[in-house]
């Protein structure tokens, strides 16, 4: 046992991006202690209130205010508009792009823009758009931003680069940028919109997000994980009125694996350079593709190509090959469940999950094998898959009660 713990000592500290990552939260020391050292209640992830936006005071006549929720990942962009009253009016969905050097736009991995004002353009234009199809837009004004981000939140503040802007220089600079990346999303607007100066604006993780859009639909008394299967896996859990989101990505969590003895290749996450993350296996586009590619398919690495080849064969029907590829996602998203419960201090008892992988009938063939994997556990498909997280920190940074 000792000599494993040594050898599991070396290889995470020898693991650069790991170490790194962790860096961003404190001083890192990868030890050991005894049974009489650990107090079991420190293995479990904390749960805490819920994310809220601190309200600034609104003088508008309250048909006259508008709050723009962004939602972003890796493969694409989703804003939303809802008014104080919280109804829906505008939605926009777009992918990251940039203007060539004839000036033309062209859509890109956003990994490719080597600025992150170019990011921020990308995020504020997206934004305009949506509030571009409300009618009468122009005689209004924006109260509130709220943005979901795929990165690593804490305290409101994205934690060094996301990974949909890894292209850009890491610099002093750049940090100072993103740690208030919705005040300079809310600049970038300003440029071309009437926006208020004193804006309600918030920043939360992804997963958050998700959790946010789903609580107010769990039933009473259930400890629920809401997940977002997208390029990679986001997600939060509520308990009692409370959230466990975190630090971490969901994504990040390394899932248990039996030794068959068969040998074979382990996704590795692309960042951490961890073999067996969830994001790489459980329910995502990733997992998607490197499931297919392992089968003899098309092994497709940019996100946006493989989030066209995601919905083309969504729209076809469901055959043998293509349902045998989402039931083994469904298995595993379901071990992740499991893996998850070994870190928190209450079981997880419902499970919701919306994103692109969820939709159509390959989306069900999943959930559903999912369900079969955890039959004590209710299992069931976000309301919106797509624009859920965008329409709850829209909803966050409007007037409450």
């Amino acid at each position: 046992m000792i000599r494993r713990w040594f050898f599991l000592q070396r290889k995470l500290s020898e693991n650069s991006a790991l170490i790194s990552n962790m860096q961003q939260f404190g001083p890192v020391l990868i030890d050991r202690g005894g049974p009489e050292d650990v107090d079991i209640d420190l293995c479990h992830l904390p749960f805490r209130s819920r994310s809220s936006a601190s309200q600034e005071p609104h003088s508008e006549p309250l048909e006259e205010q508008l709050f723009v929720g962004i939602d972003y990942g890796r493969s694409d962009i989703k804003t939303v508009v809802v008014d104080a009253s919280d109804r829906l009016l505008a939605k926009y969905v777009t992918r990251w792009w940039r203007i060539d050097d004839s000036g033309v736009l062209e859509y890109v991995d956003p990994q490719v823009l080597t600025s992150h004002k170019c990011h921020v353009q990308c995020l504020a234009e997206a934004a305009i758009a949506a509030l571009q199809q409300v009618k009468d837009f122009s005689k209004k004004t924006v109260c509130g931003v709220g943005i979901s981000a795929a990165g690593c939140v804490k305290y409101g503040k994205l934690c060094g680069i996301p990974p949909a802007m890894g292209g850009v220089e890491d610099t002093d600079a750049t940090r100072q940028d993103l740690e208030n990346l919705e005040g300079c999303v809310l600049e970038e607007m300003r440029k071309i919109l009437d926006v208020k100066a004193r804006c309600t604006s918030v920043l939360v993780n992804d997963g958050d997000a998700s959790a946010l859009y789903g609580a107010s639909g769990m039933p009473a008394g259930k400890a629920g994980l809401f997940l977002s299967c997208g390029t990679g896996l986001a997600g939060g859990v509520v308990w009692k009125g409370d959230s466990c989101d975190g630090i971490l990505e969901l994504g990040k969590l390394v899932v248990g694996l039996p030794d068959t003895g068969t040998g074979g290749v382990v996704p590795v996450h692309d960042g951490l350079n961890l073999p067996a993350a969830a994001q790489g296996m459980c329910g995502t586009q990733r997992a998607f593709f490197n499931l297919l590619a392992a089968r003899g398919g098309d092994f497709i690495t940019g996100k946006a190509e493989q989030r066209a080849a995601l919905v083309a064969m969504q729209k076809k029907e469901l055959d043998a090959d293509s349902r045998g590829l989402f039931e083994s996602l469904g298995q595993w998203l379901a071990c992740f469940v499991m893996e998850l419960n070994e870190y928190l201090p209450v079981k997880v008892n419902y499970v919701e999950a919306g994103g692109k992988v969820t939709d159509g009938p390959t989306g069900e063939a999943m959930l559903e094998a999912c369900r079969q994997a955890l039959p004590e556990m209710e299992v069931r498909k976000a309301l919106d898959s797509e624009f859920g997280q965008a329409v709850a920190v829209a909803s966050l940074v409007r007037p409450q009660g």
